[in-house]
């Protein structure tokens, strides 16, 4: 007989986590135990205490109650619906280090995805604007 499983989160438990990299779909990543738990709205090097809202067996959710520590990346939003809205969620993360962010992205993709290695990935070109 197996034993049940063990999560080191519960859904609804307040943990403090630190962000340890973004992830394609704009969610950041931290862990707890080596169990990867994704973050709306996180960004690199940031600290927060957050509220685990869903528990899957590889995986957790959770929500921002409070920003700890701020990452050094992060700059102030250019639209003051970026919270509510949903459409930029990047849109708090210095503009050089988005693009650094999708290049790398990108050659994840490829590796993971295509199992493609050692694919030079051109630089992102950044938006005139």
């Amino acid at each position: 007989m197996t034993e049940p499983r063990t999560y080191p989160v519960k859904k609804g438990e307040r943990v403090r986590l630190d962000i340890e990299r973004l992830a394609f779909g704009g969610k950041a990543v931290a862990r707890i135990e080596g169990y990867t738990v994704f973050v709306p709205r996180a960004l690199p090097g940031q600290q927060v205490e957050a509220t685990i809202i869903k528990r899957k067996k590889a995986f957790a959710e959770a929500r921002i109650e409070q920003v700890l520590r701020d990452s050094p990346d992060q700059v102030p939003p250019r639209c003051a619906h970026t919270q509510s809205c949903g459409g930029c969620v990047w849109q708090h993360l210095d503009h050089g280090r988005q693009l650094e962010v999708k290049r790398e992205l990108v050659r994840e993709c490829l590796e993971r995805l295509g199992g493609l290695h050692d694919v030079a990935v051109e630089p992102v070109l950044p938006s005139p604007r």
